[in-house]
């Protein structure tokens, strides 16, 4: 089966094997109907059971055969969506971890992280250095940095950049497109920055 985005039209007729299904439609504030489509077991006939008028029309049936490659391992069936721009972030598991920094003993942005529909994220900051400096960075759309606000979780405060070191910050990255802890200060030892980004 195929889904377009943003796009309606009326239920052709559809073959059915093996399954059963219900739909619903609403009509604006209307109550919401159904209808029910099954095949009928031992005679070999899909038969259909409208609850309530449905408008079904169509020249001719379409043929629509279901079987297992067609459906999930725990049977949900398979939909392949057009016109949807969706990136693997949209639908991955609602929290990633990543590494800007891993036990770093050189100044730099490190690696960006790419926000896609995260809304979140949470950093901790660790490791052996004297001093060091971390700055927290947005890139926009226009791909300019921007200074970004972290609340420290510890006691709520609210800054733009940190000189501690094990501490843990929080941040809203919506409508960001990247995300750099820029490391602009290090002496005397290494540095971690990892978080974990929430949708």
């Amino acid at each position: 089966m195929v889904v377009k985005a943003n796009t309606l039209g009326e239920t052709e007729w559809i073959h059915l094997t093996k399954r059963y299904f219900r739909f619903r439609y609403v009509n604006g504030n209307l109550q919401q109907s159904e209808f029910i489509l099954y095949q009928s077991l031992g005679a070999g006939e899909e038969d259909i059971n409208i609850n309530q008028a449905v408008p079904i029309t169509a020249v001719a049936p379409l043929s629509v055969e279901l079987d297992k490659s067609g459906l999930t391992d725990d049977g949900r069936l398979k939909v392949q969506t057009e016109g949807l721009n969706l990136s693997s972030l949209d639908t991955q598991a609602k929290t990633m971890d990543f590494v800007f920094h891993d036990k770093t003993e050189t100044i730099g942005e490190g690696n960006l992280f790419t926000v896609g529909s995260f809304k979140t994220l949470l950093i901790e900051v660790y490791g052996t250095a004297e001093t060091s400096e971390l700055k927290f960075w947005g890139k926009s759309l226009s791909g300019t940095k921007r200074a970004l606000r972290g609340q420290k979780v510890d006691d709520g405060t609210f800054a733009t950049s940190t000189k501690g070191k094990s501490e843990a910050w929080s941040f809203d990255i919506t409508g960001f497109k990247e995300i750099v802890m820029e490391l602009t200060a290090l002496s005397n030892g290494n540095f971690s920055v990892r978080g974990t980004a929430v949708s």
